[in-house]
């Protein structure tokens, strides 16, 4: 599932100084709204430079960060005061058979995943991921995530098929890799609630500042 030119690509992103202080603002808003403040066990999958996972570790959740990107985690492990530390783990997604393992299983209270589906390569991995994410949650729990459609702003070095292009992060294309965007909300919405998920709310984010974009749809949806 985890493709390496995928890895490559954001341990570069990241090795050159990516990251950024503040949390994805519709999480801030959901946190309160959605999760209703219910401050447990909490995986952020694909948890980047861990702005998103260290909000919610100061809101007093336990928080799981989870990314293919070892730099990334190593970022993530040097922001965490040690104030947080006994309420924070660590998982690099090489080792994503792990989480499937009964150790995570009815594990997690939520699941957030932000900004990270569509680096999957097709919508049979986006399947395959919600089905884990079920595995690994609680009855009842709650899982937050967002995805691009077909329309997007993303660099087109090639179409692969309808709803897979081969794209890149760096100017000179040195790390190119696949990325999947369904065609519509309606499409994503099936493959979500056929992973045993009842959709509760789809609302969603944009914004365009100089050359930082994006368009996104997000859901809210409780395990069934």
């Amino acid at each position: 599932m985890l493709n390496k030119k995928t890895i490559n690509s954001f341990e570069n992103l990241y090795k050159k100084g990516y990251d950024k202080s503040y949390p994805h603002i519709e999480l801030v808003r959901l946190e309160k709204l959605f999760l209703n403040e219910n401050k447990k066990k909490t995986l952020d999958y694909g948890s980047g430079h861990g702005s998103n996972g260290i909000h919610l570790l100061k809101r007093g959740y336990e928080v799981t960060f989870c990314d293919i990107s070892k730099y990334a985690l190593k970022i993530v492990k040097k922001k965490v005061s040690k104030k947080y530390r006994k309420k924070t783990k660590y998982l690099h997604l090489q080792n994503v058979k792990y989480l499937e393992k009964k150790i995570y299983q009815n594990y997690f209270d939520n699941i957030i995943c932000l900004s990270v589906i569509n680096n999957l390569s097709s919508l049979k991995q986006f399947k395959k991921i919600f089905l884990m994410f079920n595995k690994m949650l609680k009855s009842k729990g709650k899982l937050i995530v967002d995805t691009n459609l077909v329309k997007n702003n993303y660099k087109v070095l090639k179409k692969i098929n309808s709803t897979t292009i081969l794209t890149s992060l760096d100017e000179k294309n040195n790390f190119k890799f696949k990325m999947c965007f369904p065609k519509n909300i309606n499409q994503f919405s099936k493959i979500l609630e056929s992973s045993g998920f009842q959709i509760k709310d789809i609302g969603h984010s944009s914004f365009k500042v100089f050359n930082q974009f994006e368009k996104e749809i997000l859901f809210c949806a409780v395990k069934k």
